[in-house]
């Protein structure tokens, strides 16, 4: 049915301005102008394009010098084509025009806003959908159709379905045609899809590189029932597409972005990739990432995912769930409950603006905290120089009072190899909090874990409490396959400390770092400490520092910073002034995967340190608490002998 709708609604932009000229609608470059008439729609239609920019120019009193033009008739127009249009085959061309009756020529069409055809598809300006079909599946979406018309433009909107087979050729036995049989896509099971998350390496859906970057790996994880194949495809920047087919199993499918389909980083600015499913049954939720090119300049701010973490009571958790999904157009990504506090965290995705929801979200009733998916890296970076830190604090002697022995040690870290010689009898729990990727040993948790506690097994190296218990909790992913750099989010590291704590660890080794504090991180380190954990972390490795990352910033954890092979300040006098107690960092002989062992230097390997000379210190006095610690300025001797009460340097 056609109705007159105000210039005002139109889904146009519109601009008034006062002129002194007769009463005109200019229309965008190719659309005539209309003189003294009323613009007339048949609905209040939105489209992405063309667009037709409207400008009403209205006259001053006085001054209109033209006479009334006569109102015009324009016959109306109908849409001649069924709205199920003809069937098209994957890899087949495909080519239909929607006919119109009527009108005013020339009748143009456009895909209303947000409507997707087929990849593969296009539709141009005079009606005709054509191109080679990529993917098969079942399609709808929106076309706006308008005419010429004098009086005033007519337009109507309808809504288009359009089924694309598979196809599957096979060659005749005389071996020179190829024929083609229709595969309904409704003789494939649909698969029940229940979520989508995509993320980069970074575990986040936004990720910032420099120009011209490779950028980091991206991937679907698939929330769905039971197994099949799963189709779909990829969309860059709503224009490039890469189409897939996956065998698929319950209850989680990770779906690659294809290897070969480079992602451009070339032009700077926000890049907007999109992942749909063709055969899933149900409605499934917008599934978006995006990365973001700088023009230049340096990355100032790792904290690029677009999630917010929202923690509330169990028994308001659906309530709250419900609310934030329709007020903030935020999408669930998982929950979790947080034992040790007996609360439930649900991990939010948002394509709005981070700050201002977080902001507003914590402002909402039954919410405890709302906070961003804080990125963490971990501090260290592989040497080849030698040095022994069983010299420096003396293992020979120490380790004949004390080994660690009943204490238990944490560590949150990347993965760690308990495969390995000197650790196989060492860790008694392995868990892997990145639900994104599968459990790997890695370099740096592999490393730390053997400064902390390698068995004494006559293998390789000695731990610096060789006999305590270790919690391997990687809550880190390696970022490449020769580098021990390790990333991890909030999540991971929230459900990290939570298991530390259930199980009650007496000490926990944190070497990672981010710029700001978390604070949900906050809630569970004073809860960890009020029971007398007692928490471990480096300050961190720049130069020129003037604040300590954090978890090392928290006042429930012991900063750690480190010291070169002559004793002096790792890696400044700036970053061992935030420091509580500092520790060899340069050149340490640690395990790494496979049962090798390499050398490595950071403030992680200090933090490993310490944490394994607490766990002799636990041992000695199982109720050592944080204010028993007392600053180490280097001299291992007199540390030694202040907190433990044991000469291991004099004859």
């Amino acid at each position: 049915m056609i109705g007159v709708l105000s210039l005002f609604v139109l889904w146009a932009s519109v601009s008034l301005s006062i002129a002194a000229e007769k009463p005109a609608v200019t229309m965008a470059p190719g659309v005539p102008s209309v003189v003294g008439s009323p613009l007339t729609l048949k609905k209040d239609a939105e489209t992405t394009s063309p667009g037709i920019p409207l400008t009403h120019q209205m006259p001053s009193s006085g001054n209109a010098t033209s006479e009334e033009q006569p109102a015009a008739t324009c016959r109306p127009f109908k849409i001649e084509t069924p709205t199920t249009l003809p069937a098209g085959t994957v890899d087949r061309p495909f080519n239909v025009t929607i006919r119109v009756l009527g009108g005013v020529p020339p009748v143009s069409f456009a895909l209303t806003k947000g409507a997707v055809l087929p990849p593969g598809l296009a539709l141009n300006s005079r009606g005709t959908i054509s191109g080679t079909p990529l993917v098969p599946g079942g399609y709808r979406f929106g076309i706006l159709t308008y005419d010429r018309c004098p009086a005033g433009v007519q337009a109507e909107e309808n809504d288009f379905s359009l089924t694309i087979h598979n196809a599957v050729s096979a060659t005749l036995p005389n071996g020179n045609e190829a024929v083609y049989r229709r595969i309904p896509v409704g003789g494939e099971p649909a698969l029940h899809v229940t979520g989508v998350h995509l993320f980069f390496e970074n575990e986040g859906a936004s990720i910032v590189v420099e120009k011209d970057a490779t950028l980091p790996n991206l991937v679907a994880q698939v929330r769905l029932e039971g197994e099949g194949v799963l189709r779909g495809y990829w969309q860059v920047d709503h224009a490039d597409v890469r189409p897939f087919v996956s065998r698929v199993r319950g209850p989680l499918a990770v779906v690659a972005f294809p290897a070969q389909a480079v992602l451009p980083t070339s032009t700077p600015g926000l890049h907007d990739i999109r992942f749909f499913i063709t055969n899933a049954r149900g409605d499934l939720p917008d599934s978006r990432a995006s990365y973001r090119i700088l023009g230049g300049q340096r990355r100032g701010d790792d904290t690029i995912n677009r999630q917010i973490l929202v923690t509330v009571r169990p028994e308001a958790g659906r309530r709250v769930e419900d609310n934030l999904s329709k007020s903030y157009k935020v999408r669930l990504v998982e929950q979790f409950d947080i034992q040790s506090l007996k609360l439930r965290t649900y991990v939010f995705e948002s394509d709005g603006d981070l700050a201002d929801q977080v902001n507003a979200i914590r402002k909402e009733q039954d919410v405890i905290q709302a906070e961003r998916n804080q990125v963490f890296t971990t501090f260290g970076d592989p040497k080849c120089p030698m040095q022994q830190i069983a010299a420096t604090f003396q293992f020979d002697r120490l380790h004949t009072q004390y080994t660690g022995r009943g204490v238990t040690v944490a560590v949150v870290d990347t993965g760690v190899d308990v495969e390995h010689p000197d650790l196989i009898d060492r860790v008694t729990v392995n868990e892997n909090m990145v639900a994104s990727s599968p459990f790997k040993p890695e370099i740096h948790g592999t490393a730390v874990a053997g400064i902390i506690g390698a068995s004494r097994n006559g293998f390789g190296i000695e731990g610096v409490a060789p006999e305590v218990e270790l919690l391997a909790l990687r809550a880190c992913r390696q970022v490449s396959e020769t580098h021990p750099g390790g990333r991890g989010d909030t999540v991971a590291m929230v459900k990290a400390l939570d298991v530390a704590l259930m199980k009650k660890a007496k000490i926990v080794n944190m070497s990672f770092g981010a710029p700001r504090p978390d604070r949900l991180m906050e809630m569970l380190l004073e809860k960890g400490a009020a029971a007398g954990i007692l928490f471990v972390a480096p300050v961190g490795n720049e130069l020129g520092m003037r604040s300590v990352w954090f978890p090392a910033s928290s006042p429930m954890v012991i900063a750690v910073g480190g010291r070169d092979a002559k004793g002096d300040p790792y890696p400044d006098e700036h970053a061992i002034r935030l420091a509580r107690v500092s520790a060899p960092a340069e050149n340490i002989f640690a395990t790494i995967p496979e049962g090798r062992f390499n050398f490595l230097t950071g403030t992680s390997m200090s933090s490993a340190i310490v944490a394994g000379i607490l766990a002799l210190a636990a041992e000695q006095n199982p109720g050592l608490q944080q204010k028993d610690i007392r600053p180490f300025d280097g001299n291992a001797c007199q540390w030694l002998r202040t907190l433990m009460d044991v000469n291991v340097c004099d004859p």
